[in-house]
């Protein structure tokens, strides 16, 4: 299915025609070739992606709420944090009902610590998504790292309710408990993970 998909967007990727000047079309051959498990094909097709973003003036990315998106998520996967951050505050500024944006937004924002601000992003997009295992995952987390445990358990205890492996959404309630003083269920539960 993907070897399919790939074939018809290198179609449009050769020569002159109007895939060459769209970074939809690397974008999503980026895509796919990671998740056919290739990531240096991956980061080539990104790359390229970046390149013809790159092209487009700052007025016609921040005019156009799709171009806006797709060029933090280029960033996002170039590991362009800063650039896919500024993007993603001003796509949510003017789109703030879509939760993946918010949930990307997020997941840079937990890597820099500041989870303030994570909750910030997250709480509209757990009214919209509110059984989404990965929201749920990192809010939970940003209400642990605040040490507000009673509120990060109920979320973290959600988000493994919502069946699979769960191991990110259990550890960090283990860590929870513990760090609330109770002891013997945070260690049955890092048993359980």
């Amino acid at each position: 299915r993907y070897d399919l998909a790939l074939k018809g967007l290198e179609a449009l990727d050769e020569g002159e025609g109007e895939g060459s000047f769209d970074p939809q079309v690397p974008y999503l051959r980026g895509v796919i070739h990671s998740r056919l498990g290739d990531p240096e094909a991956s980061r080539a097709a990104m790359v390229k992606a970046g390149d013809i973003m790159s092209r487009l003036p700052s007025e016609v990315k921040e005019a156009h709420l799709e171009t806006l998106l797709l060029s933090s998520l280029i960033d996002y996967s170039l590991n362009r944090m800063d650039e896919a951050y500024a993007s993603l505050d001003l796509y949510i500024r003017r789109a703030p009902g879509n939760p993946g944006a918010r949930k990307l937004m997020a997941s840079i924002l937990l890597v820099r610590k500041q989870y303030d601000r994570v909750i910030q992003v997250l709480k509209p997009a757990l009214g919209m998504i509110p059984n989404d295992y990965r929201l749920l995952t990192m809010l939970g987390t940003a209400y642990l790292k605040k040490g507000r445990h009673l509120r990060a358990i109920e979320l973290l205890d959600k988000a493994v309710a919502q069946g699979g492996n769960a191991v990110e959404a259990r550890t960090q309630l283990a860590l929870s408990r513990l760090a609330q003083g109770r002891d013997e269920a945070g260690l049955k539960q890092l048993g359980e993970v």
